[in-house]
């Protein structure tokens, strides 16, 4: 695990993104992502040129070391895979999970973030107990009271429901979201193709069709017609 300082992991990260884009690196441009001053990005730099992680000259471009780069993806790779974790199965928010992901890399744990990837790689590849999990915490939220919940492509044409969680990548969420598919929304199933794909459903009085690879990421409560 790493041992260097917040800040110091920041400003290696931030270098790491920018090289990766094939952008060069300067001070303003660090002090810009990271919300500080040009003298405390300097300090850091020095810093980090001290234990050869980076090559940096004033008013030149900064460039990562073999052993920077190195550096740099380890933390890169670990805050990626934990804000992955947090968005796609706990449902926090990007800037909730980034600002989690930073301040766990500090734990200094590798036993932690082997735990938390192995539970990243097996919800993925586990979606039907992923739906058992969510389950779970729902029933405890609520005192043990059966929510019912399933994933939108298991329901008949004609089963109503109520979104709970939206799993998937930022993207799929953004545009669930411009179709008025969100948390809480109730909908309605009205029909599905043969081959199960697409799904037809009404969403706020819209009729809209969804794909099966979409529907699958739709975690839902059904609601009992009375």
């Amino acid at each position: 695990m790493s041992v260097l300082s917040e800040s110091l992991e920041n400003c290696l990260v931030t270098i790491y993104e920018k090289e990766a884009m094939g952008k060069p690196v300067r001070v303003k441009d660090i002090s810009k992502k990271l919300g500080i001053r040009h003298s405390s990005v300097i300090e850091t730099l020095k810093k980090l040129e001290e234990i050869d992680y980076v090559n940096y000259g004033k008013r030149k471009y900064i460039f990562l070391t073999k052993k920077g780069l190195e550096e740099a993806e380890k933390i890169y790779m670990r805050r990626l895979t934990i804000r992955r974790l947090f968005v796609e199965y706990f449902n926090f928010s990007e800037l909730e999970a980034e600002e989690l992901a930073c301040r766990l890399e500090h734990v200094n744990s590798k036993k932690l973030f082997t735990i938390l990837t192995c539970i990243y790689e097996f919800f993925k590849k586990n979606g039907d107990i992923y739906i058992q999990f969510l389950r779970f915490t729902e029933e405890y939220k609520y005192g043990g009271k059966d929510k019912m919940i399933t994933t939108l492509h298991k329901l008949q044409p004609g089963s109503k429901a109520k979104v709970i969680e939206i799993k998937g990548s930022v993207d799929l969420k953004q545009r669930l979201l411009i179709m008025g598919i969100t948390p809480g929304v109730e909908l309605v199933v009205k029909g599905i193709a043969p081959l199960g794909d697409p799904l037809d459903i009404t969403v706020k009085g819209y009729d809209l069709s969804i794909r099966k690879s979409e529907a699958e990421k739709i975690v839902v409560e059904r609601i009992d017609e009375k």
